[in-house]
């Protein structure tokens, strides 16, 4: 019996040599990853473990646009990308998404140094579909379609280069693409009344509470300050240098009847000016205040142009310095103060906006990571521009 059972346990280990040899060559091979067709390069290579392909969480996470943080003492991570947080403990097959748990088929591991993945788990969690090719020993990761959002904003986050700094890392971590709308605070105001924006983000406090006291907004959200200040000719022919504050320096412009640009819009900044001129005392007329009826980057621009003054807010200004010949003549005071506020267009009045993608920028903003992104946000001077204040109540 042992002789008719020989050539049938025979073929039995060849073939379990055979698949272990394949699976063993699959693991050792180069295993490729695609993200949207593009190659990611990886420190350490891909593995395969039985039918489980674990990757290098790092090199993922950038190009998802997720975070990820290591908490050293229980050796676990947790990642965030969008809606989703994710935790994964090394050695262990239990995971939690949202805060439920759920099984692995294979438990993370560490391999020189870096943290590896079951990359399917890791990737669908996060809203990506993923496709194994046996043939090519490839792995293709496919981002979701992009949806829209419209958002409406003054001109000085569009001018400065706040937005172009943090909007692509929003869009990637929570599959949008936005469209941004600059114009003046009361225009981005009127363009969230109309339904023509999901969401506005404007520097007008005053005017934002009316707005939301009269239904048109919700859930709007301080996000960031910086201030006012006031910039003219060198040679500072009204002598604003050395006036006590900002409604005296308008007082010296207007008599001395030196040039005035005004942004003339009725943006977060024309409001502010408008302000000032009522302290003051004073209604600004005549050939020397001239009404600009443009954003910030014009209005400066053609105060340059005209050897005159303007208010303006700093981080427009500085991004624009470099370009002009005005010089920061006035600054300080609590009046200059320039709040950021983002707000939602009120769904129950346009049923067509995008409100959750609304929700989710505004989010995003008041997010430690979108806090931080503000905070970290300078010119090429490494002036910072803006200021976060999403949790601190004025």
């Amino acid at each position: 019996m042992s002789k008719r059972l020989s050539p049938w346990l025979l073929g039995l280990f060849l073939l379990l040599f055979m698949f272990t040899a394949a699976t063993n060559s699959a693991g050792a091979a180069q295993i490729s990853v695609l993200l949207d067709d593009q190659p990611l390069s990886m420190e350490v290579g891909p593995q395969l473990d039985g039918r489980t392909v674990l990757l290098p969480l790092r090199a993922v996470l950038g190009p998802l646009g997720a975070e990820m943080d290591w908490h050293a003492g229980t050796r676990s991570v947790s990642i965030s990308r969008g809606r989703t947080n994710l935790g994964l403990s090394i050695g262990s097959k239990v995971a939690t998404i949202n805060g439920v748990r759920t099984q692995l088929a294979v438990a993370p591991r560490i391999v020189n140094g870096r943290t590896l993945v079951p990359l399917r788990f890791v990737s669908e969690s996060l809203g990506l579909q993923v496709d194994w090719r046996s043939r090519d020993l490839t792995v293709a990761i496919t981002s979701p379609p992009k949806k829209r959002l419209t958002l409406a904003t003054t001109t000085s986050t569009y001018d400065s280069g706040l937005l172009q700094a943090i909007l692509p890392i929003f869009e990637k971590a929570y599959d949008y693409e936005v469209r941004i709308v600059s114009v003046g605070t009361g225009a981005a105001l009127a363009l969230g009344r109309d339904g023509n924006a999901d969401v506005v983000l404007v520097h007008a406090r005053e005017l934002e509470l009316q707005n939301v006291a009269q239904g048109h907004f919700i859930g709007r959200r301080e996000v960031m300050y910086n201030d006012f200040v006031i910039v003219g000719p060198t040679g500072d022919t009204a002598g604003i240098r050395r006036t006590a504050n900002a409604t005296a320096a308008l007082s010296a412009i207007a008599e001395a009847r030196a040039t005035f640009v005004s942004r003339g819009d009725n943006s977060g900044t024309h409001i502010k000016e408008n302000e000032l001129w009522r302290a003051a005392g004073i209604i600004p007329s005549g050939a020397w205040y001239v009404r600009a009826g443009a954003g910030m980057a014009d209005t400066l621009r053609m105060a340059d142009e005209l050897n005159g003054y303007t208010l303006t807010d700093r981080g427009t200004f500085y991004t624009q310095q470099r370009k002009l010949d005005l010089t920061l003549l006035f600054e300080g005071g609590e009046i200059l103060h320039n709040q950021y506020g983002i707000m939602a267009v009120n769904p129950a009045r346009h049923a067509r906006i995008n409100f959750e993608g609304a929700t989710d920028l505004i989010q995003f903003f008041v997010s430690r990571r979108g806090q931080l992104l503000v905070a970290n946000f300078e010119d090429a001077r490494g002036r910072q521009l803006f200021f976060p204040n999403a949790h601190l109540l004025r």
